[in-house]
């Protein structure tokens, strides 16, 4: 069997060096829950739960002068006022 088989998971050092890319970005906490597969001989999918900085994502809205906006939402209304 090729390891390049369509339906076959990437081999687990290129799942983690994929993971490592992601965890670059400082607005990423964490990548967990990797899934992959090879589609084509040279085309993958690849999903995962990725956690986010809050922290960050809140200098961001600050930065970008969307306090009022947020501020004018409630807890429920955040996902639609962003």
């Amino acid at each position: 069997m090729s390891r390049f088989s369509a339906l076959q998971p990437l081999d687990d050092d290129l799942t983690a060096k994929i993971g490592a890319i992601i965890k670059r970005r400082r607005s990423v906490d964490a990548v967990h829950s990797e899934q992959s597969q090879w589609v084509g001989p040279s085309t993958f999918s690849y999903k995962a739960e990725v956690d986010f900085d809050g922290t960050w994502l809140a200098a961001q809205v600050c930065f970008c002068g969307l306090e009022p906006v947020i501020a004018a939402c409630s807890a429920d209304q955040i996902g639609r006022c962003m």
